[in-house]
């Protein structure tokens, strides 16, 4: 009956809370899982009725944001683990889009997400910071070159947004973004010569590297960088944002072009189905 409903919940509680307290902690898939869900649900929301919810989320941005940020640099045992990361800054990136705008409710000279900035920064430059050259020898390493694209994403975002607090932090994040000389290897325009021919083709390392992804950190850091150079000469940036960009790309300015024009050009064939 109805008197036994409060009695039947006590005990319900109490064998729930010792089965919680035997069980390990949650998987990392279910995080990533869950992490997935969570932003499907917050872009729906926004999308649905964004000015009605969006001073009420903003109440709730400092969980969500150290959410994300945790996510963003989370490990098993020692290991990365990539897909938990990219869910990680996936809805790290979706924060900044939706409440970058949004001012700061205490305090109406700055933005909301500013006093998080010493969060979201580090999380980034987390991302940015592996050796895409070498990461995917092993099935251990695999997402490693999405995790590097995802944080060029969010570099991207934070820097067209005017959400990177000073030139000390914006050199950082070009530092990691800017591909090596090594990787922008340039070669004279073949014509029948093997040798040249042959270097110019991509070859495996071992015998688990993904081939169809090695372009994709190259493709990400040329991409940010182009854009954020743009949004500068536009006037969306500060001048010494711009500066900063045009000191740190001087030195391989001719590789950068001619790899950006490369994949233009590789991109424009590849859409329009040209052999």
């Amino acid at each position: 009956g109805d008197d036994q409903a409060p009695e039947t919940f006590v005990t319900a509680s109490q064998d729930s809370l010792a089965v919680i307290a035997l069980g390990g902690p949650c998987r990392w898939q279910v995080r990533c899982f869950l992490a997935t869900i969570s932003q499907s649900a917050i872009d729906a929301i926004m999308k649905l009725c964004r000015d009605d919810v969006e001073v009420e989320l903003s109440l709730y941005i400092g969980s969500l944001v150290s959410v994300a940020c945790s996510l963003a640099v989370s490990t098993c045992d020692d290991s990365e683990i990539y897909f938990l990361q990219i869910s990680g800054l996936k809805m790290l990136h979706a924060f900044i889009g939706y409440f970058s705008a949004c001012v700061d409710p205490e305090d109406t000279d700055s933005m909301i997400l500013d006093q998080f900035i010493s969060q979201i920064l580090p999380s980034i430059k987390h991302a940015l910071n592996y050796d895409t050259c070498n990461s995917e020898d092993s099935l251990i390493n695999e997402g490693s070159r999405d995790l590097f694209v995802t944080g060029c994403r969010c570099f991207l975002l934070l820097a067209k947004e005017g959400l990177i607090p000073d030139i000390v932090a914006m050199k950082r994040l070009l530092k990691a973004t800017l591909p090596s000389e090594q990787t922008l290897s340039l070669a004279p325009y073949p014509h029948d010569d093997i040798e040249t021919l042959s270097d110019l083709h991509l070859k495996p390392r071992s015998f688990v590297e993904n081939r169809t992804s090695m372009l994709l950190p190259r493709i990400g850091s040329l991409w940010a960088i182009a854009d954020i150079y743009l949004s500068g000469e536009l006037g969306r940036l500060h001048d010494k944002f711009l500066g900063a960009i045009e000191n740190e790309i001087c030195s391989n300015q001719v590789s950068i072009a001619v790899n950006s024009a490369a994949l233009a050009i590789d991109s424009c064939r590849l859409k329009s189905d040209v052999k």
